[in-house]
Parts: C-alpha cells; structure tokens; sequence
C-alpha cells in the first residue's frame, strides 16, 4: 500500500505531479512548474488524487499545500489500519477538507473500525483499545473482551463503508485540536537536534531544528507574527545529551535570530554532531555566538582536538604519531624530542591549550581568521 500522498496540481493548462510529504524546496519547484507563486500558504487546484483512493474526496478543489503536507506526515506514521479509519471516517461524516482529516487524525478515540469478524473477542479487544487507548496486564486478563465485542457488534449502530464496519463511540467528545491556523506539535522526521516552541498571542507553533528557512517564515506566518522577536522562543523538546550544549543553544536562542540559531543547527548536523569537539573549538576561540558555532562545525574536520593533552610532551607525540601517510618507527620514538615539536606546533599551527583540559590546533591549510571570515554555504541550504 502507498503511504504517501501524490497529487496532480494545475494552474491554467500547466499541470504537475508532487508527492507528500515533501521538503520546502521540493513544494516551491512544484509551484514553480505551474507558475504560481510560493506564498506563505499556497492554495492550489488539485486535478487529481493520485493516491490513496481514500483520499478522492480532495479532487476539484483548491487546497492549503501546506495542510495537506502536514496530513502527509500524520498519515505516514499510522498503520495501513489506521489509515484506512481516517479514511472511513472521513467519507461516512462527508469530510472533504485537510483540516477535517487532520482533526480525525487527533481523534483515535472517536472512531471504532472493526475489519475482520472471525473473532468476537479480537473485536472487543480491539474496541477497549481504541476507548482506552492502552490496558495494563491486570486488565487483560480480567475483562471479558468476548461480551464486549458481542455488545458492539449487535448494537447494530456500525455503518458499513469500503473499508470495515465503522462505529461511532458515543460518549467521547470529538475535539477540534487543528484551528486551521496553527499546526499542533508533531515530528515527523524525530532527527530534530531540539524543538523549539514560538508563542504569540496565545498561539503557539513548533519548530524542529534544523528547519528549512521557509518553514520558519511560514510557522511566523501561521501565528500572525511580523518578525521572531514579538514571539516568545523556548526549547521544549530536546535530543542534546550534553547539558553544555543544551545550555550554550538556550542562551544563544535568548540572544540571537532563530534564523541564526537554525543556520548554526544545520552546520552542527552536517558535522555528525561530534559536540565534545565543537566545544572543544568554541573554547579554543572563546566565541559561543551562532554565526561562530556555524563556521566552526563547517570546519570541524581543519582542526585537531587532543582531549587528553596537558603538556607540550603530548601535543608532540600525539602530532608526531598522527602526520598522514607516514609510519614512526618504534625504534626511533626514544631520539624525538617531543616536547620541542608539541612547541612548534603551537607556534606554527596556533596550537591552544583549553581550561578544563585539552589541546586544539589547526591542521588544515586554512587560517583562523579565514574560518571564521568565510561560510563554506553549507549553512545556506534552505
């Protein structure tokens, strides 16, 4: 089964194909074939659902791209089941916008779709699940999931649609959580270095750094903000487990652009997150600003990070034992004069020893202050 959703888009006799969920940049070359502008909130004619089929009722109609984006990454992390609920659910109740569907979406709860009648109990099971979203042993053990299936089943209250028999679960309310306007939290890809959380006006959305710039403007947009400084900006969610990190992106978040913090984010995750040596480097230069962070984790492979350095000694062996494409022969260790090397080193390779421990020098052929001068443009990838 697809689990994506693939839309045929038109604007006058221009027509193209886009496949959700998509990147920033891959929706703006969409809009670009068809010729219309990539606004904050582009709203398109849609010719044709290509998949799923349960999703037909979205035809004909102009849609928010970035709704259905969102409904994208929702559907994508369901089961094929669950899917096919939404999908029951949306063509039983006459659903046939982004918004509605993202609401079925928040709404599990709401909803039973029994798919298979071979077994009373696995329907009963199935239907205390979906109520309580969960069970403890105790429960599974003690309740009579036979009766509970049976008194379903013959309450004669399910409807029957294209992909089981659907019930309504009276008693529980169904919570319009999507406003239309702002998006609830939700991860898709979960590889987010942290969250940042943006308030205004009582609205809040999220940011899952690093983020592709034009979704920064267009969460700004969703809130009715002007500009990120009449937003109030905290990190929430976070997969950081160094608390030296943690803190460094808090203040700078305090301080700086979230565009700069997010610039900083990127180069950090094209670095492979090696954050035990970009703090290394960060001390090295006594900067911890975002625009700094960013030039060093572009350049993080210029540098050599002894961490166990504490003398000149060090520095020299551990420079003598690492030059590139040459063996040291054991028998000549004992005639190098180690200490005066690791004294070279810091003279010609600007060579540093840190507070709180270790050694960083430049190993590339590259300057100091050319690093820190010159972006390398890994950080301007939108």
């Amino acid at each position: 089964m697809v689990n994506k959703i693939i839309l045929n888009l038109r604007n006058a006799v221009r027509d193209t194909d886009i496949e959700f969920p998509c990147t920033e940049k891959e929706m703006s070359e969409a809009l670009e074939k068809i010729e219309i502008p990539d606004l904050n909130a582009p709203k398109v004619y849609v010719s044709e659902v290509v998949e799923p089929s349960g999703l037909s009722m979205l035809e004909g109609k102009a849609l928010n791209l970035d709704e259905v984006n969102y409904l994208a990454k929702l559907l994508d992390s369901l089961m094929q089941n669950e899917r096919d609920k939404v999908y029951a659910v949306a063509n039983y109740e006459g659903y046939d916008t982004p918004k509605e569907l993202i609401n079925v979406y928040y709404n599990p709860d709401s909803y039973t779709l029994v798919q298979d009648l071979k077994s009373i109990e696995q329907v009963g099971r199935q239907h205390y699940m979906t109520i309580k979203g969960g069970m403890t042993t105790d429960e599974a053990q003690k309740t009579d999931f036979a009766k509970i299936g049976k008194e379903l089943l013959f309450s004669r209250k399910g409807v029957f649609t294209d992909y089981g028999l659907l019930f309504r679960n009276e008693g529980i309310e169904f919570r319009e959580i999507y406003d239309g306007q702002v998006f609830p939290q939700y991860s898709y890809y979960g590889d987010e270095l942290f969250t940042v959380e943006m308030e205004y006006n009582g609205k809040r959305e999220s940011l899952y750094l690093a983020e592709e710039t034009r979704s920064i403007d267009k969460a700004l947009a969703r809130l009715g903000a002007k500009d990120y400084s009449d937003c109030k900006l905290q990190i929430c969610d976070f997969n950081i487990e160094s608390k030296i990190w943690l803190e460094r992106f808090k203040a700078m978040l305090n301080k700086e652009s979230i565009y700069a913090v997010n610039e900083a984010v990127k180069a950090v995750n094209f670095a492979g997150m090696d954050l035990e040596k970009l703090d290394a480097l960060v001390r090295y230069v006594e900067d911890d600003s975002a625009d700094t962070v960013k030039r060093l984790a572009e350049h993080i492979d210029d540098f050599k990070y002894i961490y166990y350095a504490e003398d000149y000694e060090d520095v020299g062996k551990y420079a003598a034992e690492n030059i590139r494409g040459a063996e040291l022969p054991i028998e000549l260790t004992d005639y190098i004069d180690y200490e005066s090397y690791g004294e070279h080193i810091v003279r010609e390779c600007g060579g540093k020893f840190l507070k709180g421990g270790g050694f960083v020098y430049i190993s590339g052929e590259i300057s100091l202050d050319e690093i820190l001068s010159q972006g390398t443009g890994i950080g301007e990838i939108k």
